[in-house]
């Protein structure tokens, strides 16, 4: 389905073509291929934590932000051009090809068939379950996710809007910025996955979110002042290391406090819970706040706002044990 939707998104007519019946195509698409992006997430974040251990875990989990920044890269590089859009949506379809060959030559992981082995009976009712016994995991995980959530949407999804229309820079000038930006992004994600697995979790969580809260307004303070590209990159790429930082530690973390029957169940819950509300609404939130305020330095309250949340999350609901990466089922 999502491969399927994202190549149809490349064929779309205009709207000088057919009118008001090409934004309509665009919103069911998009709506379709989110809701199968959703679910893929939560699979491939247990698939890929289930092989790791505590001592390499955040490192295996650090490619799946990785992977998505990929894809991403391709978007913003091919937006440098009127027709580039396309590109990227169109090897939707050669990507769901190989995911369904990945499905059927793949197998399960240890960690899955041992604990499908010690089952007597399945259940049916996961969410059930998930509700019932862990609520706590369930809001820790969206807790965490306010934050980086909202400051991924900003600083990836909404910066080059923001560029563009509140700095006076021209659009291309915005999307070489945010390419570079996803760049450095990408080149960290292992890098920070493997600190995380020395250093431990909570501590880097708490770092992550200090980052935010100290450097988002002096940074964005000079940013709007520059016209020099290379500036900017230099400005973004500060917040996006501590951004790294919380996106890695959040996925490994998101592995670790679910047990393995329900990994997935409650993975994929908290995320499209968060993400959607407060990821993909950030960018409205952002452009209603400036609105209203006449203030272009008032996204960073939104930022500063939500990482807060993230950090009273990591300091009073984790435990200590995610310094080790002890997770539910070790």
């Amino acid at each position: 389905c999502m491969g399927v939707c994202t190549m149809l998104m490349g064929c779309l007519p205009t709207y000088s073509q057919v009118g008001i019946l090409a934004p309509i195509l665009l919103t069911v698409l998009r709506l379709l291929q989110g809701l199968a992006t959703g679910g893929e997430f939560g699979s491939s974040l247990t698939f890929i934590s289930e092989y790791g251990t505590p001592n390499n875990r955040a490192f295996l989990c650090s490619w799946q932000p990785f992977s998505v920044g990929c894809g991403l890269l391709l978007g913003s590089a091919a937006g440098l051009h009127d027709w580039g859009w396309r590109v990227p949506f169109l090897f939707g379809i050669l990507i769901a090809f190989y995911g369904m060959h990945m499905r059927k030559n793949v197998p399960d992981s240890p960690e899955f068939l041992k604990a499908k082995a010690e089952v007597k009976e399945e259940d049916h009712t996961p969410v059930k379950e998930l509700f019932l016994r862990y609520k706590k995991s369930i809001i820790t995980v969206i807790g965490l996710l306010v934050g980086s959530s909202a400051t991924y949407y900003i600083l990836i999804t909404y910066m080059p809007t923001y560029i563009s229309q509140f700095m006076g820079t021209s659009f291309s000038s915005a999307f070489i910025v945010n390419t570079s930006v996803i760049a450095i992004n990408l080149l960290l994600c292992p890098v920070v996955g493997m600190l995380i697995d020395k250093v431990g979790r909570r501590r880097c969580l708490i770092v992550g979110c200090l980052g935010f809260l100290i450097l988002s307004y002096p940074v964005f303070y000079i940013l709007i002042q520059q016209t020099n590209a290379v500036l900017m990159i230099g400005l973004l790429g500060i917040l996006i290391v501590f951004q790294t930082i919380l996106a890695v530690a959040i996925v490994v973390v998101s592995a670790e406090v679910f047990p393995t029957k329900l990994r997935n169940s409650g993975i994929g819950f908290s995320y499209n819970i968060a993400a959607a509300v407060f990821g993909g609404l950030a960018p409205l939130a952002a452009t209603a706040l400036i609105a209203a305020t006449g203030d272009n330095l008032s996204i960073t309250y939104l930022m500063i706002g939500s990482v807060l949340v993230t950090l009273l999350t990591s300091v009073f609901l984790l435990k200590g044990d995610y310094v080790k990466g002890k997770r539910v089922s070790d």
